[in-house]
């Protein structure tokens, strides 16, 4: 019944469940199929663009001051976990800073589905004996795409009945409103990974919830018919 989307999984307890959106803890592309023709395409663009545009754009942020900030969300119960945006809020990218990685989230957001499709990038690092609980997000109506940028220890995330063990210059599909946790060993080597929160592509055709408290939505602003904000 779960594999038929019949019902929910019982590791996605989100507040917010849009049952018409395609569900699923993680999707690895060498593997699994991505279903949106748009998504598919950004993972290949960023896969194809590591060496030469998301590996010096980690390399300049490393020697940036004060780039990277603890991580806000407080659910790291050991250890250091910092992040690093690019995108906060669309459609504002650091172009000055990393001019070339802008370019290209312009570009994964151009091939997405939907209006609002990149809604976040950031890096994120983790440090030696970092644990990060167990937790869910809020919704299901926004995925994301985790990039392993560096990863020595094969540092790996436990998402519902899966895992993900990040690898360099390889991208994939997270729904993070399944329940996931973190832990970083104490002799472990930092890990940093390119994290794109993005909109759910089935929204570009199914019903949108308010992200609040749940209501259904009469117009869903995530459909194209809508004008766009660029990138």
């Amino acid at each position: 019944m779960v594999r038929l989307g019949l019902i929910p999984h019982r590791s996605q307890w989100c507040e917010i469940l849009n049952e018409q959106l395609a569900s699923f803890p993680l999707r690895d592309p060498a593997v699994d199929e991505i279903p949106w023709p748009g998504l598919r395409d950004a993972l290949q663009w960023l896969e194809g663009n590591f060496t030469s545009v998301m590996l010096p754009a980690y390399e300049r942020s490393c020697r940036m001051d004060n780039f990277y900030k603890e991580h806000e969300e407080g659910i790291h119960v050991t250890g250091q976990w910092e992040a690093a945006y690019f995108v906060s809020s669309p459609p504002t990218c650091k172009t000055t800073d990393f001019p070339e990685m802008c370019k290209l989230l312009k570009d994964v957001d151009q091939a997405l589905p939907t209006t609002m499709g990149v809604q976040q990038a950031r890096l994120a690092r983790m440090q030696p004996g970092t644990i990060v609980v167990e937790h869910t997000a809020d919704t299901n109506q926004r995925i994301k795409i985790h990039c392993g940028v560096v990863n020595p220890s094969g540092v790996t995330m436990a998402i519902a009945d899966t895992k993900l063990t990040w690898q360099e210059g390889r991208c994939y599909v997270v729904d993070d409103s399944y329940a996931h946790s973190i832990e970083a060993k104490s002799d472990a080597a930092a890990r940093t990974i390119l994290e794109i929160k993005i909109t759910h592509p089935d929204l570009a055709w199914a019903q949108a919830l308010h992200d609040e408290d749940g209501h259904l939505l009469e117009r869903n602003p995530f459909h194209k018919l809508v004008e766009r904000n660029e990138l």
